[in-house]
């Protein structure tokens, strides 16, 4: 009897190994599915991407225009600094005491001269 239990078992092992395999095959099966429309997806998304002339030339373009905004940076910081200093001395002059020195100074704006 103990070796007609132990055939039998052996039988319920036959059908759990098959089983197993049935199963790790259609596993592998939906992974190669699954793998498959990721690549198709990733394909089309690649397919979008722009030629590598157009990253180019948009490379080359962005590095003009960063050098223009640096450009124009500078001159804006140019800019600032003359009307500061322009408004420095316009506040210097506005600051001065009327000048009592001069000989030909008039509170009244002077005639204009005649034409040659």
């Amino acid at each position: 009897m103990a070796l007609i239990a132990l055939l039998d078992t052996s039988g319920d092992d036959a059908q759990k190994s098959a089983r197993g395999a049935a199963d790790r095959a259609d596993s592998l099966r939906r992974r190669q599915n699954q793998l498959g429309r990721r690549l198709d997806a990733l394909d089309a998304r690649i397919g979008g991407l722009a030629p590598a002339s157009d990253v180019s030339t948009v490379e080359t373009r962005l590095g003009r225009a960063e050098q223009d905004t640096s450009a124009a940076k500078k001159d804006a910081a140019d800019a600032n600094g003359q009307l500061t200093d322009l408004e420095n001395r316009v506040r210097s002059l506005e600051n001065e005491p009327p000048s009592t020195g001069d000989a030909g100074a008039t509170d009244k704006p002077k005639a204009p001269m005649p034409p040659p």
